[in-house]
């Protein structure tokens, strides 16, 4: 795919995920897609650590939303070459103990034959994982 159609499939994605399109989001996936959210790799962290394949990206979906709720959620660009698409943005929210964060991202997305093989996840993990521990 070109870099216009890897960007678009990524626009495309987060806009399905704003909206609640799970489904959309996972179609875009390859069957062995490798999800990475280390947070500094917290154990706390209910999203935190490496998922493979669609079924174990689903279940981190689930639980995302079982966890943590965003007041705010942003893209603010985009970068794309060759097979990889990088999405910048912000997002804030509260945790599932009542602790609040906010984090600038970078979204790292692979592409290949019209899917997303991997995804992984910067942001400052020491907000992530203070909103996560703050029942502890």
């Amino acid at each position: 795919m070109s870099d216009t159609e890897n960007l678009k499939m990524v626009r495309d994605g987060y806009a399905a995920f704003l909206r609640g399109d799970l489904q959309k989001v996972l179609n875009d996936l390859a069957d062995d897609v490798v999800w990475d959210s280390p947070y500094g790799a917290a154990s706390h962290v209910p999203t935190a650590g490496v998922r493979h394949g669609k079924a174990a990206v689903a279940d981190w979906f689930k639980v995302l939303a079982e966890t943590c709720t965003f007041s705010n959620y942003e893209v603010r660009d985009y970068l794309a070459a060759g097979d990889k698409v990088v999405a910048l943005g912000h997002c804030g929210g509260t945790s599932m103990t009542g602790a609040t964060f906010e984090t600038d991202f970078a979204h790292v997305f692979t592409l290949r034959n019209a899917k997303i093989v991997r995804y992984q996840d910067f942001n400052d993990s020491a907000q992530i994982n203070a909103a996560f521990r703050a029942q502890q």
